[in-house]
């Protein structure tokens, strides 16, 4: 029986790390990035600027997808989303539109704000109201920021806006989260309760997560949930291990394994977690196919105990005359279990569900974009910055004497990023392991691109 599209939109089984999903279909997290309370803290802060460029140019912002399904025999439009960015580039709103047996109507809304750095400061989710003939106000985030802390405050609507949860996190000096911690709103006391904290250690030689732990709140802040993470010789993540806290003892619960090749592209994912029996049982796995930079299909697969079943496949396609960097995108589609489609532009994707005697086809999603010049926005401090030699072989040497943190990314032609480090006054950055070709190398302070600048590697 054809799965309902809503269904693969809305459904998500999430581990308790945020972005790290029991499946790896893009597809069946579109919807709940819309809606999920939670998942929206995943994108706020440097990773959404971290990718724009300062310069002015034109870009390429994605405004809309329309999911198409087959239903009676024809081919229907059932879901749509419409996307508004502002002159700096920032999206400023997404609506949906629901199928409802006839025609499109309005399902939700987000509106988002943004402050004169261009972070998200306020998120708020509408839905449509058939009977008012109007949009109502569901859930808002309101999202602060100091010098080292980004705090959300989480309130739902009921004709005032009433407070649910706070998320607190801390960031280091390379802008990496050190610390994160859930309040829930104690109606009683009028005030915030602890909840539940995570930890994140860092691997000091390369800013890589080593491990994550979890903590929930009695009287005092009890072991609950860790991640370990382990990585190859180019620093792709091939393992992470969930272990629970059980009996006074850390206990396998869940490990994910994954493979790349030697572009350090995924190629395989599979999932398995600890049996009674003390031993690892699969549970599913996802095969990649990759053609240059770019995902183009993969096939998902669940275990019935002794083999692989085939059970859910996209087919995705590229324009590769857009990178990753030319692109604008709305905010929900800007977390890095998203953006690995995203290398080129993605302009279409068929997904097909396995029934008995072979493949269905389920729906088809196209993807539309326009042209857009965002405003420039200036780079006062990039000539006292210096980046040499260059062209190079080896490393290069970044000059910084203004003594402030800076992150640096390294983006390849195609716009895939394949360095990030942090920069406090002069650094020498081992580039050896990168293929010689040209590069794209940008340092950014807390709040914007100062300095951007063509790398060449020989």
């Amino acid at each position: 029986m054809k799965k309902n599209y809503l269904l693969m939109l809305g459904l998500l089984l999430s581990t308790f790390i945020y972005g790290q999903n029991s499946s790896t279909n893009f597809w069946t997290n579109l919807k709940n990035k819309s809606i999920n309370k939670q998942s929206i803290q995943e994108v706020i802060g440097s990773h959404y600027a971290a990718y724009r460029t300062a310069q002015l140019e034109t870009k390429q912002k994605l405004d809309s997808i329309l999911i198409i399904d087959t239903i009676g025999g024809t081919q229907i439009v059932v879901y749509k989303e419409l996307y508004n960015y502002d002159t700096y580039g920032n999206n400023t709103s997404y609506i949906s539109y629901d199928f409802d047996g006839s025609s499109l109507i309005y399902d939700s809304k987000d509106s988002l704000v943004y402050d004169i750095n261009h972070r998200l400061i306020s998120l708020t989710h509408s839905n449509w109201s058939n009977m008012a003939n109007q949009w109502t106000d569901e859930y808002r985030y309101n999202i602060t920021y100091t010098s080292n802390t980004i705090e959300y405050i989480h309130q739902d609507w009921s004709g005032t806006w009433d407070n649910n949860t706070k998320i607190s996190k801390t960031m280091n000096s390379s802008n990496q989260i050190t610390q994160e911690i859930q309040y829930v709103w104690d109606t009683n006391s009028s005030s915030w309760t602890k909840n539940n904290k995570k930890v994140y250690f860092y691997n000091t030689n390369n800013n890589k997560i080593d491990s994550i732990l979890v903590y929930n709140w009695s009287s005092m802040w009890d072991n609950s949930m860790k991640e370990v993470y382990t990585y190859d010789s180019n620093l792709n993540n091939t393992k992470i291990i969930t272990y629970q806290w059980a009996a006074s003892l850390w206990r396998f619960l869940e490990k994910t394994d994954s493979k790349f090749d030697s572009n350090n592209m995924i190629t395989s994912s599979s999932t398995s977690h600890y049996t009674t029996n003390n031993v690892w049982e699969y549970t599913d796995s996802t095969f990649y196919s990759n053609q240059g930079n770019d995902i183009d299909y993969y096939e998902y697969f669940d275990w019935n105990g002794s083999a692989w079943d085939s059970s859910y496949k996209e087919d995705y396609t590229h324009n590769t005359s857009y990178s990753f960097t030319d692109l604008l995108l709305p905010f929900h589609f800007q977390d890095d279990e998203t953006t690995q489609y995203f290398t080129h532009m993605l302009t279409k994707v068929v997904a097909y569900e396995y029934n008995t005697g072979g493949w269905e086809e389920d729906v088809t999603i196209d993807l539309y974009y326009s042209g857009i010049t965002i405003s420039s926005i200036a780079l006062p401090k990039q000539k006292s910055i210096k980046i040499y030699p260059n062209p190079t072989n080896d490393f290069i040497n970044i000059a910084n004497p203004s003594n402030t943190i800076l992150n640096m990314y390294i983006f390849d032609i195609s716009g895939k990023k394949v360095m990030q480090e942090s920069i406090k006054t002069n650094k020498r950055v081992d580039i050896s392991k990168l293929k010689g070709g040209v590069y794209l190398i940008q340092l950014m302070d807390e709040t914007e691109t100062i300095y951007s600048k063509k790398l060449i590697k020989y």
